[in-house]
């Protein structure tokens, strides 16, 4: 099947002029795509453009020039960015030595015009855009990821980390389970990770609701009073400092040891069991 793709892909008459009239029909050594590439932009003399995420007036008429530049009508005054966040470049990616890197590009040039053709092709076969790059450049065949493993990770709060599976529908459940298995191996590490229970699921949820509204101890009779409601009597507590515990080491579990995220749970403390 990878040959197959590759065979057609060749066949594109983007990648069959860049072959022809840049590389003369002489394909690059695999070990050589990235000297390549350099020597292009080099060649090329332009500067890498960084582009900014703005918004601009609704009545903003915006024309794409020849260079790759953009022109406002009327004219946009330009603030100079003091986070660099907001910098955006675009950048070709390769292989080079044994793993993927990305070299940024400037617009209007060849290397510019060869990333784009990549992640064309990267999309209409399914590569990935530094596989599409070698295979245009070096002739060698994309292989193709039965399975692959995305991790979603956010700043905060690690517990609501994902894993997205890319399937090849063809293959057996006991080989997805497998790299599921793997995959969460390297997430999750050595880390033992137990699910919340219910009960301490609606703890949780009922502690921020009345955060900063009562004291412990008030908190906790309100608790119980709702599970007396519910017919959860065996989940009412006698002691507030077990209570405070538990509804603190829901938190920790559920944000991953986060202090900054979630409820502060920093109420006053009445008689001998103030703070």
């Amino acid at each position: 099947m990878a040959y197959l793709l590759a065979d057609n892909a060749r066949r594109d008459p983007a990648v069959v002029r860049v072959r022809g009239e840049w590389l003369r029909g002489q394909l690059v050594p695999f070990d050589k795509a990235e000297e390549w590439i350099a020597a292009e932009a080099f060649r090329a003399g332009k500067p890498v453009a960084r582009r900014v995420e703005a918004s601009v007036p609704p009545a903003t008429v915006i024309h794409n020039e020849p260079d790759g530049s953009v022109r406002f009508e009327p004219p946009v005054e330009v603030c100079e960015v003091e986070d660099a966040s907001q910098l955006r470049w675009d950048s070709i990616a390769f292989f080079s030595e044994g793993r993927e890197q990305h070299r940024p590009v400037a617009p209007g040039t060849r290397v510019d015009e060869l990333r784009r053709l990549s992640e064309r092709l990267a999309q209409e076969y399914g590569w990935l855009p530094s596989q599409a790059t070698m295979f245009v450049l070096t002739g060698s065949t994309p292989s193709l990821v039965d399975v692959k493993a995305d991790y979603e990770i956010p700043q905060k709060g690690e517990s609501n980390a994902r894993i997205v599976l890319k399937i090849d529908p063809s293959l057996p459940p006991d080989v997805i389970a497998a790299e599921y298995k793997r995959a969460r191996a390297e997430l999750m590490g050595k880390r033992r990770v137990r699910r919340l229970s219910i009960k301490h699921l609606q703890l949780l949820e009922f502690c921020v609701r009345y955060d900063g509204e009562m004291t412990w101890p008030a908190c906790m009779a309100a608790w119980n009073r709702q599970c007396g409601r519910r017919r959860n009597k065996d989940w009412c507590y006698t002691q507030a400092k077990l209570f405070k515990r538990d509804a603190r080491a829901a938190r920790r579990r559920l944000l991953d040891g986060s202090e900054e995220a979630g409820m502060h749970l920093e109420y006053a403390w009445d008689g001998a069991e103030s703070e």
